[in-house]
């Protein structure tokens, strides 16, 4: 068999194939065998049917069938042994037969290109340096408090901490009520962080049984997708007001959260803050790390795969938000840049894994499920079934082989302190928001 490999791109290859006649006649005879051993001719037993009359009624889609059946069997072969692993499915260009019997094709697919990296060892990282301070501290134990608050209702008008039953009824374009719609005891508390600040507005100062009309302008981010960019009018109605009565900040409340003296709790926060700061370190080690890698290596993406990622982006995007504000081609233009960048970081990491020997071992993938399950113990049996099906199993191991590679890359580097940059950024807990970050898959 005749076997030619053209790169026409980077990304793209044309495998020309020409099949011996022998090959080809094996293939056809096979499939008149079966073709004998199934149709029915009027005087003929199945299987006796003579080969020239299977000929002159069946001939010529015996033969397509054959050739349907041998292009896609000469091509896995081809690819297995010449190493080649497509993206997408291979594009049929070309079939002849020539004189002599044999059978001629090309076909184009797009691979993975090979890539050739740039050193990754040695990387110059910084480390952001973190300060837990008193503050930080205090912050925690307010928010502790919030968790154990109770409400008791007061017949007096709302004020900022309270919290609000609101019955909420919108109105239609007409400004009738619709009380399909209605939505009854609402709790809403007055001042709370990520409340509209129309019913703020509006809420603030009225008592139990009282009314208001409330007209919110939703952003066009807001977590439903159905309220996202819209501007509704309400008919309130105060139901009931619930005062806020925060617990001491005690050796009481310490006990109520699990630790034995107010001193432990506060200790204890303290650690799990210095904690989650280091975690946080070693995250923005490992982004700047992978970015390092992907500026200095801009991959070739196959066009396949960008559109195939794109696909998938907008199809879970469609799931998500109502069908008149769903514009696939502009989902995906928005996303374009994003969808590369993860690509990249993809191809790039899966190459490291495979120079340095990264692929995760099966017991350390059962390890990790194992995790999991322990984690959520009324879960685990699901957790496991979960993860006994391939495609998440294979997801695990993406993110195993990730993890190896990242920490690999920060372990090769060269890690300095953030004080030997200019203008060192020092950060609080309250802070790490300001840190901005690549994209993450």
């Amino acid at each position: 068999m005749k076997v030619e490999i053209q790169e026409t791109k980077s990304c793209e290859r044309r495998l020309e194939v020409e099949v011996p006649a022998e090959r080809v006649q094996e293939e056809v005879e096979h499939h008149y065998r079966n073709y004998a051993g199934k149709v029915n001719v009027p005087g003929f037993r199945k299987g006796k049917v003579p080969r020239e009359i299977l000929k002159a009624r069946y001939g010529l889609a015996i033969e397509q069938e054959a050739m349907d059946d041998l292009i896609p069997k000469v091509y896995k072969e081809v690819i297995a042994e010449r190493k080649l692993h497509p993206v997408n499915e291979a594009e049929l260009e070309e079939v002849k037969r020539t004189e002599e019997g044999a059978l001629r094709f090309s076909l184009l697919f797009e691979v993975v290109p090979a890539l050739e990296l740039k050193p990754y060892r040695g990387l110059v990282l910084y480390k952001h340096l973190h300060h837990v301070t008193p503050q930080d501290v205090e912050g925690v134990l307010a928010q502790m408090r919030e968790s154990k608050a109770t409400f008791a209702p007061v017949e007096r008008p709302a004020v900022r901490g309270d919290q609000l039953l609101v019955d909420l009824t919108p109105r239609d374009e007409s400004g009738r009520a619709n009380e399909t719609k209605k939505m009854a005891n609402v709790p809403i508390e007055l001042g709370s962080e990520g409340l509209l600040p129309e019913f703020n507005e509006k809420l603030e100062s009225l008592s139990p049984g009282q009314e208001a009309e409330v007209e919110v302008h939703y952003p066009g981010d807001f977590r439903e997708p159905d309220l996202a960019g819209r501007t509704v009018a309400y008919q309130a109605a105060v139901r009931e007001v619930k005062e806020k009565h925060l617990p001491p900040l005690d050796d009481a409340l310490a006990k109520d959260l699990g630790a034995e003296t107010l001193e432990a709790l506060k200790a204890q926060v303290d650690k799990d803050l210095r904690d989650q700061m280091e975690r946080r370190s070693q995250a923005d080690l490992e982004a700047q790390a992978i970015g390092l890698v992907i500026k200095e290596n801009p991959v070739e993406v196959p066009e396949s795969m960008l559109k195939n990622f794109l696909s998938s982006i907008a199809e879970d995007m469609k799931k998500r938000v109502p069908p008149e504000k769903y514009d696939e081609a502009k989902v995906k233009e928005e996303n374009r840049e994003q969808a590369l960048w993860l690509l990249r970081r993809t191809l790039v990491e899966d190459e490291i894994a495979r120079r340095e020997a990264l692929e995760p071992t099966e017991e350390e993938t059962r390890e990790r499920i194992e995790r999991y399950a322990t984690l959520a113990p009324k879960q685990a049996e699901a957790i496991r079934a979960s993860y006994a099906k391939r495609r998440n199993h294979r997801r695990l191991e993406e993110e195993l082989r990730e993890e190896k590679v990242l920490q690999f890359l920060v372990r090769e580097a060269e890690v300095k302190s953030e004080l030997e940059m200019p203008g060192p950024k020092i950060l609080s807990p309250a802070e790490e928001g300001k840190i901005v970050k690549p994209y993450k898959t």
